[in-house]
C-alpha cells in the first residue's frame, strides 16, 4: 500500500506543477504607484451601473467586456478590480496610470496560445456620481503553431481588438 502512495504522491506533485506552468503570471502593477494614481483609484472605487456599446473582431471568449450592468470596483492602492457578480462577466484588475486612465499590459495563455494583452480604460468625464469613456482590449500573438490554429478555428489572425464606449452612474450606499 505504501509503495502505491509514493508514486501517486509524485504524480499529484508533477501534475500540480504542470498545471501551474499552464497559468501565466499576470503582472498588473508595471509602473510606480504615486499619490495621484492612488487618489484616482480611490475616486472610482464603489458600485457603478454601466451602460456600454461594444464592437470588435475578437472571439467572444477572449474579448468579452467587463463593463456592463451592476459592477463593483474594489481598490487596493492604485489597483482597481472590476467585477459583475450578477452577470458573471470576466473580472479584470487594472492599474491607475494617470488621473484619467487605468491600464494593464500582460501575457496570458488562451487555448494553448500565448497572447500579449493590452487593456486601457480611459475616462472622458469623471465626477463623484457619473463618468464615461472608452475601453479597449488588444490581443496579439507571435504566430506559433498553437496560435495559427486559432485563425482556423476562430478567424483570429495575428491580432484583434475590442472597443467599448461606456457610461457609468454611481449607486449610492454600496
Amino acid at each position: 500500500m505504501s509503495r502505491l502512495l509514493i508514486p501517486l504522491g509524485w504524480i499529484i506533485f508533477i501534475c500540480s506543477a504542470c498545471s501551474q506552468l499552464e497559468e501565466p503570471q499576470r503582472q498588473v502593477r508595471d509602473i510606480e504607484t504615486s499619490i495621484e494614481t492612488i487618489a484616482f483609484a480611490k475616486s472610482v472605487e464603489g458600485t457603478w451601473y454601466l451602460n456600454s456599446v461594444s464592437s470588435g473582431d475578437c472571439p467572444q471568449e477572449l474579448g468579452d467586456s467587463p463593463l456592463r450592468g451592476l459592477t463593483k470596483w474594489q481598490r487596493d492602492q492604485d489597483l482597481i478590480t472590476i467585477s459583475s457578480p450578477k452577470l458573471h462577466l470576466p473580472v479584470v484588475t487594472l492599474q491607475a496610470r494617470t488621473d484619467s486612465y487605468l491600464g494593464r499590459q500582460t501575457n496570458l495563455i488562451w487555448r494553448d496560445c500565448e497572447l500579449y494583452e493590452d487593456l486601457e480604460l480611459l475616462f472622458d468625464v469623471t465626477d463623484s456620481k457619473q463618468f464615461y469613456g472608452t475601453y479597449s482590449a488588444i490581443y496579439s500573438h507571435d504566430g506559433s503553431p498553437a496560435c495559427q490554429a486559432l485563425e482556423e478555428d476562430f478567424g483570429f489572425s495575428s491580432s484583434c481588438e475590442v472597443r467599448v464606449e461606456w457610461q457609468a452612474h454611481r449607486i449610492p450606499g454600496h
